[in-house]
């Protein structure tokens, strides 16, 4: 498990590179150069796509072990929204 072989109190993007391999998912945008046109926004947009997943397939990523772990270590660093999306390609 590539969590476990480092022993870093940060998330990087190999973790989560790594996570999402795991999953079968891919990144459609990652981009901190955004225009916002309505809403609060963040500074950071990223939008992955896991073709062929359902909408519980997100909900069981989003509160595996393993999504978890990366979500402690980077709460007290980070203030995002997580929205999950069923939709066709």
């Amino acid at each position: 498990d590539y969590m476990k072989k480092r022993n870093v109190p940060w998330v990087s993007k190999k973790d989560v590179d790594a996570l999402m391999e795991e999953w079968g998912c891919e990144y459609l945008v990652r981009q901190r150069n955004t225009l916002l046109m309505e809403g609060d926004g963040g500074p950071l947009t990223v939008v992955t796509a896991c073709k062929g997943k359902t909408l519980q397939d997100g909900i069981d990523f989003y509160k595996s072990p393993v999504y978890q772990e990366l979500v402690k270590l980077r709460a007290p660093y980070t203030d995002w929204d997580f929205r999950l999306v069923q939709g066709r390609f």
